[in-house]
Parts: C-alpha cells; sequence; structure tokens
C-alpha cells in the first residue's frame, strides 16, 4: 500500500512496501498512472516509477511528443491481477484491466516486471529481463484476483 505521494503537483504514488502485496499495489498504480490522461503525470511517472535505462529513455522521448490527454472517449481501469513470480528482489505481475469506450468493454492484461530498489526503498519497473510487450487481450478476467468493483485504481 503506498503510504505517501511524491512531494509533486501531480502526484506519483511511491513507497510501497518489499513484500507480495506492496509489489501487486505498485504494478497496479503503476500501469494506472501511465495510461492517465495527464501527459505531465505520466512523464514523471516514467521518470521515477521505471528503472533508468534504454525503455525508461525512450518511454520518455515519446512522453515528450504528448502533449495532449489522451482519448476522453477510452477509460482504462485496473481491474485485477496474478502475482507471476516474487522473490522480495524481483516480481512479475501481470495486470488486468478493462477498456471502456464506444459503448464497448475489452479485458487487457499488461506484464509488470519490478525490481527493489535499495537506494529508493520501492519497487522499480525494470524492462531489462522483459521487453516492454503491448497489452494483450483477454476474453475475460478469469484467473485474476479482482479488485471489488469501483475499488480498482485508477488513472487519475
Amino acid at each position: 500500500m503506498p503510504v505517501k505521494s511524491k512531494p509533486s503537483d501531480v502526484g506519483v504514488w511511491e513507497c510501497f512496501s518489499r513484500t507480495p502485496t506492496g509489489a501487486v499495489l505498485a504494478a497496479s498504480a503503476g500501469v494506472s498512472q501511465l495510461s492517465a490522461p495527464n501527459p505531465e503525470l505520466r512523464r514523471e511517472v516514467i521518470q521515477s516509477r521505471v528503472a533508468p535505462g534504454p525503455v525508461q529513455d525512450q518511454m520518455l522521448a515519446s512522453a515528450a511528443g504528448s502533449t495532449s490527454s489522451s482519448s476522453p472517449s477510452m477509460r482504462l481501469q485496473v481491474a485485477g491481477f496474478r502475482l507471476a513470480e516474487y522473490s522480495g528482489d524481483k516480481a512479475l505481475v501481470d495486470v488486468a484491466f478493462t477498456a471502456d469506450g464506444k459503448g464497448k468493454t475489452a479485458y487487457l492484461s499488461m506484464l509488470v516486471p519490478l525490481k527493489w530498489d535499495d537506494k529508493r526503498g520501492d519497487w522499480l519497473f525494470d524492462y531489462g529481463q522483459y521487453d516492454q510487450l503491448p497489452p494483450a487481450q483477454l476474453p475475460n478476467l478469469a484467473g485474476y484476483v479482482q479488485w471489488p468493483v469501483n475499488a480498482g485504481v485508477s488513472g487519475g
């Protein structure tokens, strides 16, 4: 569970516990905030929640070209998770979310590799060992631990 927000105007969630629950919450909050309609929030999340390296550089370059909000006709909300791996230093969380728009709902899944950063005392997205894969479409949320309705993490 996040215990503080980064002292900024955009409010990046951070300071998740070094536990399986902390990893799940860090992954879910990160995916949610990376899909937020606020481009400033997305850039700040990339800077503070994605481990330094080529993927972070690529994400920042892409975000720099993004000056407008994402389409208001599409809404993403975290709907559930599966903890695929956890070792204390690394975790792999499969985050499921719903995409609502144009009168339709789709279920999507995103694998989120995390690593524990002792210096920051927090989980960071770590695409060093995995490619950053686009979300995969799901037929439903079977097999995922689902967030209660209206209690999921949404993209602000």
